[in-house]
């Protein structure tokens, strides 16, 4: 109502095995949509009306094993793009047209593709694929600049990887690479110019689900944030300044930690974090500033969480949680601006199996919206129409477990790259809709 005070809008999006949703504006219209990643069900797109009702786009693909979404302007159009990672099926990428229409443009390999990440790999000013894959070499893909990929061959190991994270770990000006491993030590490529080199750093043997790049102790290099499954601490490494990282000596909580997600909740300018925990409460540590966390005491309710994702979702200038959830609905928590969180009662998406959540506005209205990627069902997108979101849009059924938004193909829209499971293609989704 304007003040703080929240009401169940009554909306029951679907019932879906959901893994994974983002928020984005899809379709241009200035209002947040949502999208959503199904286990082997198709996934989907919701649009938001500007009045928080959402309706499904009625874009249906075949089902996909979806574990991740990535969400970016892929082709430089201004549009966010959509990128789904399947299990067993290749990764999907997705042009966004601006109006929150997806079309689904590549396949990308078909690998056991648990994490997906985008960076600019070969410094020619657009957004390229890095694909980590289970018990498979991990691969780069170079974007041509309208969002076609190849594969110049180059690998990054053959590993039980379940995480990536990308970004100028030595200060050299060129994109590095971490992997995140399941029961094997995590890794560290270091980008030489003509592919990457494995130095050597490797550390733990943990089972790490989640990584996350960010400078922690405010020294202006990036540190790491490593979750870890099965009761196994989470920890920091921070970074000397040329890619060596120590082990700050922190242990944050012993969980079932499926993602992590950075950002400053409490408006004290330093990055804070959310953990979410799969069969146990999600937990918010606050950083002093120096990369010291303490655990905030907010204890949210045990939901199966696979993903977090964070955002301004209802246009209050304070950083918001979505939370991915498998088997249950997805849930928004609202910040007070001092970072404690309240749930909003939106339920999105039924019980998908979602496994990966992002926020992006694929419709270019200015707010966040929410894609979904769901393990075996539909991918989802939900589109933001004033903090009430609609099931605009339906892609793929696939077993996607991962997802990377960006501008892939430099039309001004963000489109997407879903990663997919047990060998499915991951597929680039085009957003095709054009500016109001």
């Amino acid at each position: 109502d304007g003040t703080g005070n929240f009401t169940d809008s009554g909306q029951a999006l679907a019932d879906y095995r959901t893994t994974s949703v983002a928020v984005v504006g899809v379709d241009g219209d200035g209002n947040p949509d949502l999208v959503e990643g199904d286990y082997n069900q198709v996934n989907r797109i919701w649009t938001n009306d500007g009045n928080g009702v959402f309706t499904a786009l009625g874009q249906t693909e075949t089902a996909d094993n979806t574990q991740a979404i990535l969400v970016a302007d892929l082709d430089n159009d201004g549009n966010p793009d959509l990128i789904e990672g399947n299990a067993n099926e290749a990764t999907v990428v997705n042009r966004n047209d601006g109006t929150g229409e997806f079309v689904a443009l590549q396949p990308i390999g078909r690998y056991q593709t648990r994490a997906l990440a985008l960076a600019d790999i070969d410094n020619d000013g657009d957004d390229d694929l890095v694909e980590g894959n289970y018990g498979e070499d991990s691969r780069i893909y170079l974007n041509d600049g309208t969002g076609r990929f190849t594969q110049p061959g180059v690998t990054l190991g053959r590993r039980n990887t379940r995480a990536i994270v990308a970004g100028d770990i030595d200060g050299d000006g060129d994109i590095d690479v971490i992997t995140g491993n399941y029961n094997q030590p995590n890794e560290v490529w270091l980008n030489v110019g003509f592919g990457f080199l494995n130095i050597g750093q490797g550390w733990g043997s943990y089972r790490t689900y989640a990584l996350l790049l960010a400078d922690v102790d405010n020294d202006g290099d990036p540190d790491l944030i490593e979750g870890n499954y099965n009761g196994q601490p989470n920890r920091i490494y921070l970074n000397d300044g040329a890619g060596n990282f120590t082990d700050a000596g922190q242990l944050l909580g012993a969980n079932n930690t499926t993602s992590l997600a950075l950002a400053d909740i409490d408006g004290d300018n330093d990055p804070d974090l959310i953990e979410g925990n799969y069969r146990q409460p999600n937990r918010v540590w606050l950083n002093d500033g120096a990369g010291v966390y303490t655990d905030s005491g907010q204890i949210f309710p045990s939901n199966y969480t696979f993903s977090v994702a964070l955002g301004d979702v209802d246009g209050d200038g304070t950083i918001d949680m979505v939370e991915g959830n498998y088997g249950r609905p997805n849930q928004v928590y609202l910040n007070d601006g001092s970072g404690v969180f309240s749930d909003s009662s939106l339920r999105l998406g039924g019980n998908r199996l979602t496994t990966v959540i992002a926020l992006a506005d694929v419709d270019n209205d200015g707010d966040a919206d929410i894609i979904s990627g769901n393990y075996r069902q539909a991918n989802h997108i939900w589109i933001n129409t004033g903090f009430t979101f609609s099931d605009d849009q339906q892609m793929g059924n696939y077993d996607t477990v991962t997802l990377a938004v960006g501008d892939l193909d430099r039309d001004g829209d963000l489109d997407f790259v879903e990663g997919n499971y047990n060998r499915q293609a991951n597929r680039m989704w085009e957003n095709m809709t054009l500016w109001p």
